[in-house]
């Protein structure tokens, strides 16, 4: 699946004011075509996300100055419980969150796994995953990026409130 052309976000699912849930399902070989797309695999404006046992992988949004190669969240809640978001990616100057980016939004990730995700060209930040306010909890999750220098996890200017909590905790 793919969108492209102006406000193409979304390759797989654009949600706008709603809630999606997900359930062991695949995202697979999406992408947001276009300079600003967002979300290759699924983009959300003001919605929420609840994703279980679910892959997301091999979604890409290469258009520069775009983010989330795999979820991008505006003002939302992304919550991901069994989940793999892996080999996912954006390209370009400006680029943000390869596997993940949240602006004003909430990511929660429990026992679930954010590896092997790239975003590159200059100025840009959050291979893993990219957070720009909003409230976050990481539990029993695990993370490996390499790309770029501030790889797994990116946290704008320490305002995301970020919580990271391990098993027994």
């Amino acid at each position: 699946n793919s969108t492209s052309g102006v406000g193409a976000d979304g390759g797989a699912i654009y949600a706008i004011s709603a809630t999606v849930n997900i359930d062991d399902t695949l995202f697979a070989g999406n992408v947001a075509f276009a300079s600003g797309a967002d979300g290759g695999g699924i983009a959300l404006k003001d919605s929420t996300l609840n994703a279980i046992a679910t892959t997301i992988s091999g979604n890409q949004a290469p258009g520069g100055a775009s983010d989330g190669g795999g979820i991008y969240g505006d003002g939302s809640v992304i919550n991901l419980t069994d989940t793999t978001v892996s080999g996912n990616f954006t390209t370009g100057s400006n680029s943000e969150g390869g596997g993940i980016a949240a602006y004003n939004t909430a990511v929660n990730l429990v026992d679930s796994v954010v590896a092997l995700n790239r975003t590159t060209g200059s100025q840009a930040a959050g291979g893993g995953v990219y957070l720009s306010e909003g409230g976050h909890e990481i539990r029993n999750s695990y993370g490996n990026l390499a790309a770029p220098a501030d790889g797994y996890l990116w946290d704008f200017a320490n305002r995301a409130g970020v919580s990271v909590r391990s098993y027994g905790e």
